[in-house]
């Protein structure tokens, strides 16, 4: 039997085989996947116009992977596009190509009155399982017709890194425009103003000040994480509570540069999407390019206190004999000019007093050889 074909029933018997073993569930206490806002009820919402519900999931942990259906009357609605929004939960934070999407269908002709929506997304490796909130998709619906429809949730999964499902409960939507209308609802925007590195220019392994300001552009308090992004790798995440409507705040990042190569690279900080945020093109902000250059090599000033002594006898050998010179030369000069002086007694003679000049050559150089033995000694 060819290779080929053995390969294939090996792969049909695994594939049946796993058909008849058990899935082990990881349970999540709290794990939720919805859709927000859980209900659109207002009059006016007018036919032509959009209306956009948002995919989130909440509490999870060590997720790597979802699917879902979403079903709707397509009498009512018909969906445009379905989006990975900016800061979802399962956004590469590695490289932006570490993810896959099995299924990313879109039918509002899926039967007679219902429309189907099936997405499905995982990341791959090397990123990691991300626990915590978070959005997953944003999916836009026109408005067909005045009427009532649920936007339901069917068919989910959720699964960790070893592909095991994590249990959940779900939340569907509901649109009805055919109600009267109601009060302007809460406004939602927050944007990334600035990024200010403390420095242009930082040595590798040093630890870099950020401030990243944000600004509240709502009417209501806000809850947002910002990510800090270098060449789009994640540096670090941090988080503001309750941001006042209109307030700004300034987010301080440390960032560890040991181990970046030396180069230019550019700071990104990013907002992450919240709920009924509609405006998004302001959640990113880049900063000027940043310098990393190696740190200079260390000099060891230390030095043992005897070689210092050794230099200052050195220092003053040399100086005595700068001065010894002057003092020699004026001595000739007065001793030659002065006819009544003494002849010099016979050297020979042991009653004759020293040569001052020849004293102090000799002091000259016992001063030098002291200093040359302890030199060689230190270095001994």
């Amino acid at each position: 039997m060819p290779i080929r074909k053995i390969a294939v029933c090996l792969i049909l018997a695994l594939m049946g085989l796993s058909l008849f073993l058990p899935v082990r569930k990881i349970s999540a206490s709290g794990t939720k996947l919805f859709l927000d806002p859980p209900s659109v009820v207002d009059g006016a919402h007018n036919v032509g116009s959009n209306v956009t519900v948002t995919l989130a999931v909440t509490d999870v942990a060590d997720l790597v992977a979802y699917e879902v259906k979403i079903h709707y009357n397509n009498t009512v609605l018909n969906v445009i596009n379905a989006t990975r929004p900016i800061g979802s939960i399962l956004e590469p934070r590695i490289s932006p190509n570490n993810w896959f999407t099995p299924k990313w269908e879109l039918k509002n002709d899926f039967n007679a009155t219902h429309g189907r929506i099936w997405l499905s997304l995982t990341l791959l490796s090397p990123e990691t399982a991300r626990s915590g909130s978070g959005p997953l998709a944003r999916i836009t619906f026109q408005i067909l017709s005045t009427g009532d429809t649920a936007i339901a949730l069917e068919e989910t999964k959720l699964a960790d890194k070893s592909a095991n499902a994590i249990t959940h409960e779900i939340q569907n939507s509901y649109f009805n425009n055919d109600a009267p209308p109601v009060p302007n609802p809460p406004i939602h925007d927050v944007a990334v103003l600035d990024i200010i590195p403390a420095s242009s220019q930082t040595y590798i392994g040093d630890i870099l000040e950020v401030t990243v300001a944000v600004l509240n552009k709502g009417n209501t308090n806000e809850s947002l994480n910002v990510i800090l992004y270098c060449n789009n790798s994640f540096v670090a995440i941090e988080q503001t509570k309750d941001l006042r409507a209109g307030a700004q705040y300034a987010l301080i990042f440390h960032w560890n540069t040991s181990g970046i190569a030396e180069g230019n690279y550019t700071l990104k900080a990013l907002a992450v999407l919240i709920s009924y945020e509609a405006n998004t093109e302001d959640n990113t902000n880049s900063s000027h390019r940043i310098q990393m250059i190696p740190k200079p090599a260390s000099v060891d000033f230390s030095t043992n206190w005897l070689d210092w002594l050794l230099v200052i006898l050195l220092a003053l050998s040399i100086a005595l004999l700068i001065l010894w010179f002057p003092f020699k030369r004026n001595t000739k000069k007065r001793g030659s000019s002065n006819p009544d002086s003494v002849a010099p007694p016979n050297k020979d003679s042991p009653s004759s007093p020293a040569d001052p000049s020849k004293n102090m050559q000799a002091q000259t150089f016992l001063v030098l050889k002291v200093s040359a033995h302890w030199s060689n000694k230190v270095k001994l």
